[in-house]
């Protein structure tokens, strides 16, 4: 459904679009907020359909919770962080207090303080998110992948996807994850 977008002038009075009790002001004010309704709605669609694919056990039609299926090319922390900064040296990378096994990526802020946008695990990490389960099937954690980093990054706008191929590769495997979250 297309909408054009009117802008308000002067009608000394008279009746536009066969409603004459609508100014040419409300009726910019109404197209305005329709305008603004669409927009948010696709936001929303489009948030809830990633959310969707991120939350989904499986990821095509591998399991989210077996080792061998998700693990693809494993990298350790200080390879991701090599080539991630290739991309942007703006970023930093700083290991968890609390946790040594996590590393937090992280960017200055324009009034000097750090924001974190996402964590890895420190030392190995595999390729795609791997879900732990008990042996009851119930979860234990999870194992953010690198391309999960990849993901955060470039929706963040912190580096491009081309870019990320040219440093990583493309995914080693058919992700419709990877795919639905990166567009």
């Amino acid at each position: 459904m297309a909408i054009l977008r009117e802008t308000p002038r002067d009608t000394r009075g008279k009746v536009t679009a066969g409603v004459p009790s609508l100014s040419a002001e409300k009726r910019h004010i109404l197209t305005k907020r329709q305008l603004d309704r669409i927009y948010q709605d696709s936001l929303i669609s489009v948030a809830s359909a990633a959310d969707v694919a991120a939350n989904s056990p499986v990821d095509g039609s591998r399991p989210m919770t077996d080792w061998m299926a998700q693990v693809g090319i494993t990298l350790k922390c200080h390879q991701i962080e090599r080539r991630i900064r290739k991309l942007n040296p703006s970023l930093w990378f700083i290991r968890s207090n609390s946790d040594p096994n996590k590393t937090g990526v992280y960017y200055r802020k324009e009034d000097g303080e750090l924001a974190f946008i996402v964590g890895l695990e420190s030392d190995i990490n595999p390729e795609f998110t791997v879900t732990v389960n008990n042996d009851e099937g119930e979860f234990q954690k999870m194992i953010p992948g690198w391309r999960r980093v990849l993901m955060r990054l470039i929706r963040a706008k912190f580096i491009t996807e081309p870019g990320a191929n040219l440093q990583f590769g493309p995914p080693n495997r058919d992700s419709e994850r990877w795919m639905t979250l990166t567009q």
